[in-house]
């Protein structure tokens, strides 16, 4: 399976949700796939960033995770706290609450898996057009010439993360087909 990715790392602050969706959105833009899937994409990885900011008390850092294959555009939001994402059951008048529901509700699929060493990625897929060729060139070309291919080992499916002093937080083989 060839694939494009793209990664994100941010220190968990009040104002990084906004840079990940902003970041989402634009290269779902820059891949093409037009106002609507960057719209959904854009309130999903807001409502996972917001969620790794204030739930994962643990981290001090996430990772954003985009990616493109096999028709599908997955977006996975990795933390390093040891809480596990569950939806709440809210009333009416709940102010907070309704995003794990409204992931599940929007997505085409979403679901979490734990990352060994503590931690986890939250994350969601979204069904998407073709990547068309002329895009396909241009990320190859940013690349130095290799695509992401996920099976001849370019790009094995491991997640890195790194802090400030270079120590590494988590190495995890996600099973979720990246």
């Amino acid at each position: 399976m060839v694939g494009i990715r793209r990664t994100f790392r941010y220190w968990s602050s009040r104002d990084s949700p906004s840079r990940a969706r902003k970041a989402v959105r634009n290269a779902v833009l820059a891949w093409e796939f037009g106002d609507d899937i960057a719209d959904v994409a854009e309130l999903l990885t807001s409502e996972l960033a917001t969620n790794a900011v204030i739930h994962a008390t643990d981290g001090r850092e996430y990772a954003v995770d985009v990616l493109v294959s096999d028709g599908y555009l997955t977006v996975g939001v990795t933390d390093f706290g040891h809480g596990l994402p569950h939806a709440q059951h809210c009333r009416d008048d709940d102010e907070h609450g309704r995003g794990l529901a409204m992931v599940k509700d929007l997505a085409d699929a979403s679901g979490y898996e734990r990352v060994p060493g503590g931690g986890k990625c939250v994350f969601f897929r979204l069904r998407v057009p073709a990547i068309p060729q002329h895009i396909r060139e241009r990320e190859s070309h940013c690349l130095g010439g290799q695509e992401h291919d996920h099976n001849a080992g370019h790009d094995t499916g491991i997640a890195h993360s790194v802090t400030r002093s270079g120590r590494r937080l988590v190495r995890a083989r996600l099973r979720f087909g990246w």
